[in-house]
């Protein structure tokens, strides 16, 4: 069972998953009526959770020689080198969230995120804009999460 990558990350995730809801009720779903701090975590949890029993599930009711069919093996060359691209790039996010604030970073890691296939900046500028400005809305309007606001001053 634990040989197969399905069944070994779905369960992996799920155990993820509830640590992020534990974590999100530790430190509070609501506070004064309005979303707390463990309120995105849990979500989070909630969703990686159901996605993960989805996975299983699925997986558990395919027949033996049907998935094998249609596994692929674990990203390489190209593939790979994108995937660690994008890590780099999230915990570059994390390293500069702080001074240069959360619209500006939010928009230049979108960009490099667009930029690691073939786009046109026709597409990637207001593809970075709007996902910026949806965001910022989510968070900062709907949900009132103190970002911050970096050399923007937003």
């Amino acid at each position: 069972m634990f040989r197969d990558r399905d069944v070994t990350s779905s369960l992996f995730w799920t155990l993820l998953g509830i640590l992020f809801c534990i974590g999100g009720i530790h430190y509070g779903i609501r506070r004064s009526g309005i979303p707390g701090p463990g309120f995105l975590p849990f979500v989070t949890g909630l969703i990686l959770v159901a996605l993960s029993l989805i996975l299983l599930i699925w997986r558990l009711l395919k027949k033996r020689d049907e998935a094998d069919a249609i596994g692929v093996p674990m990203p390489g060359g190209r593939a790979l080198w994108r995937i660690l691209k994008t890590l780099g790039a999230l915990c570059l996010y994390v390293l500069i969230l702080e001074p240069l604030g959360f619209m500006l970073t939010t928009f230049l890691f979108i960009v490099l995120a667009l930029r690691l296939e073939p786009r046109r900046w026709i597409f990637i500028l207001p593809a970075a804009i709007g996902a910026t400005a949806f965001f910022f809305l989510l968070f900062k309007v709907l949900l009132r999460v103190p970002l911050p606001p970096g050399i923007l001053g937003y």
